[in-house]
């Protein structure tokens, strides 16, 4: 099994939602601590999750992650990732980036990505939905360069549409891709 670090990017604005949608409760439970469980309870080998530097996460039980504080979090998606990418251990062989705003990326899609990623010789890793790449992926070691070199608000799709040659593609099930922008999305994704 190749070792995957978990990226949890957790370190944007909610400017649509009106409060840190990450800390907003529903069902008893924060937004975030749905994508954290689910990490937890992965193959990731290793967790770090990135936040901007007005979250107060003493909050959250974090037991085995890394925390990266994102200083520059204004400046883009970017940035996080890179942040995130300069907490990975020297040994890891790809990093998983993943949205703290998709609770439904369960355990059993980030589980499903590694043991694809671990049984092929692809750099890449990606979710898809109708020929469309959505997140999470899978970015080998050989891309971290490039993904520390990203700037502004792009994530990797920057890296999967100069190299598309090297993509495995994982279809992915539309409920599990909502992630959420508003209290409205919550109510969506949260309805049963």
């Amino acid at each position: 099994m190749k070792k995957v670090s978990g990226i949890i990017l957790a370190s944007g604005e909610s400017r649509r939602f009106g409060e840190n949608k990450l800390f907003y409760k529903i069902n008893g439970k924060m937004l975030i601590e749905y994508t954290i469980e689910n990490a937890r309870n992965s193959l990731l080998y290793e967790k770090i999750i990135v936040f901007n530097p007005a979250v107060n996460y003493s909050v959250l039980n974090l037991n085995g992650f890394k925390i990266a504080i994102n200083y520059d979090y204004k400046n883009g998606m970017s940035t996080s990732i890179v942040a995130g990418l300069r907490k990975v251990e020297n040994n890891i062989d790809g990093v998983m980036i993943l949205l703290g705003d998709s609770p439904l990326i369960d355990q059993n899609i980030i589980n499903r990505m590694i043991n694809i990623y671990s049984q092929n010789d692809a750099g890449i890793v990606s979710a898809y939905n109708s020929g469309i790449p959505v997140n999470p992926a899978i970015f080998s070691s050989k891309y971290f360069n490039d993904l520390l070199n990203l700037k502004g608000d792009v994530g990797g799709r920057f890296i999967l549409r100069n190299h598309p040659e090297d993509i495995i593609r994982v279809e992915i099930d539309n409920n599990a891709l909502l992630d959420v922008d508003t209290k409205e999305d919550l109510k969506k994704i949260f309805k049963n």
